[in-house]
């Protein structure tokens, strides 16, 4: 069953990084005897376990699966009493803002069904592959294979299935054709004779009209996109065909809270979206991390931007900047050759930023904090910190006013000051809940309250060979048994001393713990 723990975790891992309000009517997912049930917040068993996998509550709803009867994991939705809303048959479901996405075990590019949250609307798999929207259009862009063998891209209605939009292009759409602010930025290749044809399209399927050499280039992000003159030149314009910024520079970002990062001459600037300059192109930049580099664009979030930048001996820094293009804050150089020192995100959330110092290599990694104050952006914290929140998405994750951090592999929880709020105890920690976190001590989940305090804990197993033998186990793959016999069957520990199990030894292999004495079991 390590294969549904790590699936729960990953559930944990995607939730929505919001303040974590506190919501009584919240269930959390619970393991016994390596089955999945749920929990309320006081810890009373909600929904008994008898799934094989369990993830989060949404919206009343969660993903949950049974094994089948050839032992393969499947799929489906339940709702908050444990009644199946979609029956376990599916590979994989993936939870989006709008809608449950089915995966088939056939269907290795993506999605090819869906569950509308709002209507309820189930679209059984039948298509080659679905992209989601990201925002509520209402429409989700699909692709099939026709009869003839031709696949055919189209915009269908997520409450009904219907085709809203039949694209007449047949050939390779680039799969960022999400709708942004009422308009698609459709970008195909065609196999006719492997041109390329672009276009801006609004919901109804009518294509924006742009004066003529101006072709648009991206998305629209507040209220502006990019426009090229297929010259390698970029500008900016209104998705209604006006040009704000003719096609003048090496490139032009996307807009994030009112500006966008344009390149010329190799150096970055900084435009408002009327295309006034704020700053002249003077910024130095990593050519390997930009645009050009195929890495992360530059944007503004809670009113700065995280610039990497590259002088002419190659030596690495970061400098964060304001919307007027100041730096307010630059990160020391390496330090020394073969070590990193870089951010762990490139936004600032709460007025906090991680940041990492490490080999180049991944190794001997350590983690602190910069601050934002009166006094601008400063250093918080040495780089004490083994792991943080997030470290692999980049963002830092504080719900509740509480962040998992470890020290000395060990993990607790920091307030945005960097003080323990509950000292570092446990093996694995994950972010507050609706008032709970998930953390794990000795391969056993446990959720605790603001205070530390345990409100549940798994029961401690051990395992034995239900074919014969005479050990109980830690480990249900302990190399003391053939591995024909793996994986070994649970009992939880409170019962080894009952029936069959009193004459079973512990496996001193696998460090299984010594039987409790008859009074303790008492």
């Amino acid at each position: 069953m390590k294969r549904c723990f790590f699936f729960f975790l990953l559930i944990l891992c995607l939730l929505p990084c919001l303040a974590g309000a506190v919501d009584d009517d919240a269930l959390y997912p619970i393991r016994e005897n390596d089955l999945w049930g749920y929990m309320n917040r006081q810890g009373e068993t909600v929904i008994p376990p008898q799934l094989d996998d369990a993830g989060q509550f949404s919206q009343g709803r969660a993903i949950a699966a049974r094994c089948d009867a050839s032992g393969n994991i499947r799929y489906g939705i339940i709702d908050g009493n444990g009644e199946w809303l979609l029956q376990p048959r599916y590979f994989r479901i993936e939870d989006t803002p709008f809608c449950y996405f089915i995966y088939s075990e056939d269907a290795l590019m993506g999605p090819v069904g869906w569950l509308d949250k709002n209507s309820g609307f189930f679209q059984a798999p039948k298509y080659a592959y679905l992209w989601d929207n990201r925002t509520d259009c209402g429409l989700i862009l699909a692709e099939w294979r026709e009869e003839n063998g031709e696949y055919r891209d189209a915009y269908l209605r997520r409450d009904t299935g219907e085709i809203a939009i039949l694209l007449a292009e047949q050939g390779e759409l680039y799969p960022d054709a999400a709708f942004s602010e009422g308009y698609a930025f459709i970008l195909f290749e065609l196999w006719e004779d492997e041109s390329f044809i672009e276009y801006l399209m609004d919901q109804k399927g009518n294509k924006a009209a742009f004066p003529a050499g101006i072709y648009p280039n991206g998305s629209v992000n507040e209220g502006v996109l990019r426009i090229s003159d297929g010259n390698g030149k970029f500008g900016l314009a209104r998705p209604d065909g006006t040009v704000i910024v003719p096609p003048q520079y090496e490139y032009v970002e996307d807009a994030s809270e009112g500006r966008t990062f344009f390149y010329q001459d190799d150096k970055l600037g900084i435009l408002d979206l009327e295309g006034n300059v704020i700053l002249p192109a003077s910024l130095n930049y990593d050519p390997g991390w930009d645009y050009f580099g195929g890495g992360e664009q530059h944007f503004f979030f809670n009113g700065y931007a995280l610039v990497k930048q590259c002088d002419e001996n190659k030596v690495r820094s970061w400098v964060i900047v304001d919307r007027e293009g100041k730096t307010v804050f630059a990160y020391p150089s390496v330090p020394e050759k073969g070590t990193s020192f870089a951010p762990c995100a490139y936004v600032m959330e709460n007025g906090l930023l991680w940041y990492r110092v490490g080999r180049e290599n991944g190794k001997n990694e350590s983690y602190g904090l910069i601050r934002l104050s009166g006094e601008g952006w400063a250093f918080l914290t040495e780089p004490i910190f083994d792991d943080i929140p997030d470290s692999d998405c980049g963002k830092i994750v504080n719900h509740d006013g509480l962040m998992p951090v470890s020290q000395n592999g060990q993990y607790g929880y920091i307030n945005e000051q960097a003080s323990w709020v509950i000292p570092p105890q446990w093996d694995h920690a994950w972010e507050f809940e609706s008032g709970l976190a998930l953390v794990e001590k000795d391969g056993k989940l446990a959720y605790i309250d603001h205070a530390g305090t345990v409100v549940w804990q798994e029961a401690p197993m051990v395992y034995y060979n239900a074919n014969g033998g005479k050990y109980y186990h830690a480990d249900p793959c302990c190399p003391r048994v053939s591995p024909l016999y793996w994986p070994l069957s649970p009992v939880l520990f409170e019962k080894i001393n009952e029936g069959k199990f009193l004459n079973l030894l512990p496996c001193s292999i696998c460090g299984a713990p010594e039987r409790p004495s008859a009074d303790a079991a008492q």
